[in-house]
C-alpha cells in the first residue's frame, strides 16, 4: 500500500512534526509506505495556511505537481492521498474530482478536516475544535456546516453534538512552542469544555501533530483529544484495504434485484 501525506505549506518541519506524529505501528508495516510531500518554495506556496487566500495559493501551487504524471508526487501512482491542512482545502475535492474523471476508482483522497469531523459523529459525543489562529474560527464552522448539511443549507440542520470552533489565539508555526501550551491548555478548558460542554475535542491544525497525549495529562474532563492526522491515517488505510479487497477479486459477483 503506497501513501501520500501531503503537507501544502512550504514549512518542512510542519512536514517533520506530521511524520513526528505517525504510530509506531504504522511506520513498522512493511506493507505500507508513506511518502511525505511538502509544498514547493517556489515563492507562491505560503509556509503557513492562515485563511482562504493563504489556501488558494497553497492550491495553485501545490496541485500542478501532484497531478502531473511525471511527478514523484503524483497522487495516481499512490493507493491513498491525505491532504494534512485542517480545512475544506481545495486539493481534497479537486483531487477527488480528477480520480473520478480518469477512472481511478482505487484510489481514496481526502483530508483531515472530513475524517475528524466524520469520527466524531460516528461517536456520538459533544465535539469542538481548538485551531490556531482566530481567522479559522469563522471559516471552519462553515466548512463544517458546508459538509454536515446539504450544500450548507442552514446551522438549524447540524447535528446537537457539535459545539463549534475554538481559537488558540496561537498562529500556525508556534503551536508546538512550549511558552504558549499553557495559553491553549487554558483556553480548551475554559472555552471548549466549560463553556461548550465537549466531550471530544478536534486537534483542528496538523500544527498539533503529537500533542493529544499532553492535551489530555493537563485536561481530564475530555474524553479523548482527536488527533486529526492520526485518525485521518487511520481511515485512509482502512479505505485503502477495502478499496484493494474490492478491486483485487478476479470476478465481483453480479447484483440481484
Amino acid at each position: 500500500m503506497k501513501l501520500l501525506i501531503v503537507n501544502p505549506n512550504s514549512t518542512h518541519s510542519m512536514t517533520d512534526a506530521i511524520r513526528n506524529s505517525i504510530p509506531k505501528s504504522i511506520l513498522a508495516n512493511k506493507n505500507i509506505k508513506l511518502t511525505f510531500f511538502t509544498g514547493p518554495q517556489d515563492g507562491i506556496c505560503p509556509p503557513q495556511i492562515s485563511d482562504e487566500d493563504s489556501s488558494y495559493l497553497s492550491f495553485k501551487s501545490c496541485y500542478p505537481i501532484l497531478t502531473k504524471a511525471t511527478s514523484d508526487y503524483y497522487y495516481g501512482d499512490y493507493d491513498g492521498v491525505l491532504i494534512c491542512c485542517f480545512s475544506n482545502h481545495q486539493l481534497v475535492s479537486a483531487l477527488q474530482e480528477k480520480a473520478i474523471e480518469e477512472k481511478f476508482h482505487k484510489i481514496s483522497v481526502t483530508g483531515i478536516f472530513h475524517c475528524s469531523i466524520h469520527y466524531c459523529l460516528l461517536q456520538n459525543k459533544s465535539f469542538s475544535i481548538i485551531t490556531s489562529n482566530k481567522e479559522w474560527v469563522d471559516l471552519l464552522n462553515k466548512a463544517v456546516c458546508d459538509i454536515l448539511t446539504k450544500n450548507g443549507s442552514g446551522e438549524k440542520f447540524l447535528p446537537s453534538i457539535w459545539k463549534g470552533t475554538v481559537s488558540s489565539e496561537v498562529q500556525v508555526l508556534d503551536l508546538h512552542d512550549p511558552k504558549v501550551f499553557g495559553k491553549i491548555v487554558d483556553r480548551i478548558q475554559k472555552v471548549n469544555v466549560e463553556k461548550l460542554k465537549s466531550k471530544n475535542v478536534i486537534l483542528g491544525c496538523a500544527g498539533f501533530s503529537g500533542m493529544e497525549h499532553k492535551f489530555a495529562s493537563r485536561i481530564t474532563e475530555v474524553d479523548q483529544f482527536i488527533d486529526s492526522v492520526g485518525i485521518s491515517l487511520q481511515m485512509v488505510i482502512s479505505f485503502c484495504n477495502f478499496n484493494m479487497d474490492y478491486y483485487c477479486q478476479d470476478m465481483i459477483s453480479p447484483r440481484y434485484d
